[in-house]
């Protein structure tokens, strides 16, 4: 503690943290270290925010562009009885399960780190994807593959979203609406894309099209670099419980009011 950073005016991580931080709230000790410091934003914060608009894009854009092949998937399985509602729960359980997921995902990403966390999801979901493109003619084995992908983008998303307040402070905001632009900009590209490629190639090479869109979720293993870590010393089950549930949210009034109307 003696080798605290020098505190710069120009430096976010600098002012608002020392290199180790100590602190204990509701009974339970928790540790903040400083890996490295970073200026507001800068190339690397940059870098990072434009990571996560495409970890935005690739993973909503996929999902809602899933109407595009609904019509295709449907011919494949037109035997099948009240096959519309069976199909369309492919897409829908990749849409549930990604949101679903997020609270488990997050207490991976404080355990294994934000890029651990990130490699390991970006694997899964193009897992899953090239799954889909080989079974997709069985729809049980469609379910898993949405699964899969839901579960993987999860653990993609959730690290995307929680670095860039370590990068960002100021400019917090702006770079939040710049990085869930991506999920508007694939939403329009993708299913003008997969419309053409299906027209050429049919769902096999939409799903191989899927699947190399999927395969850059690995890039943001790369290029997050935590910059706090924090750990929690000591635990009990009550402990632990608290340490990854901020329940003190329940009792804010403007968090609520905004829970609802969300």
């Amino acid at each position: 503690m003696g080798n605290t950073p020098h505190t710069s005016k120009n430096n976010f991580f600098e002012s608002k943290f020392d290199a180790f931080n100590d602190t204990k709230k509701d009974g339970i000790h928790v540790e903040t270290i400083q890996l490295y410091s970073s200026p507001e934003g800068g190339k690397k914060g940059w870098m990072v925010a434009i990571t996560s608009f495409l970890v935005n894009g690739i993973i909503f854009g996929t999902i809602n562009s899933f109407g595009i092949i609904f019509p295709e998937l449907r011919t494949v399985h037109k035997d099948k009885i009240e096959v519309s509602a069976r199909v369309s729960f492919v897409g829908s359980l990749a849409f549930g399960v990604t949101f679903i997921f997020i609270p488990v995902s997050g207490m991976l990403m404080d355990k294994l780190g934000l890029r651990v966390c990130t490699f390991i999801g970006a694997c899964i979901a193009f897992f899953g994807m090239i799954m889909a493109s080989l079974v997709f003619h069985k729809l049980e084995l469609l379910y898993l593959s949405s699964l899969l992908f839901g579960v993987g983008s999860s653990m993609v998303f959730v690290p995307s979203m929680a670095i860039l307040p370590q990068y960002f402070q100021d400019q917090l905001s702006m770079v939040n609406s710049f990085v869930s632009c991506g999920n508007c900009v694939f939403t329009i590209m993708i299913p003008h894309i997969l419309r053409s490629i299906l027209d050429t190639f049919q769902l096999k090479g939409a799903y191989y099209f899927l699947c190399g869109m999927t395969s850059l979720l690995i890039i943001p293993s790369i290029t997050f670099s935590q910059i706090l870590k924090t750990k929690v010393k000591k635990k009990s089950c009550l402990n632990a419980f608290k340490s990854h549930f901020n329940l003190s949210l329940l009792k804010n009034k403007i968090y609520i009011a905004w829970t609802i109307g969300f």
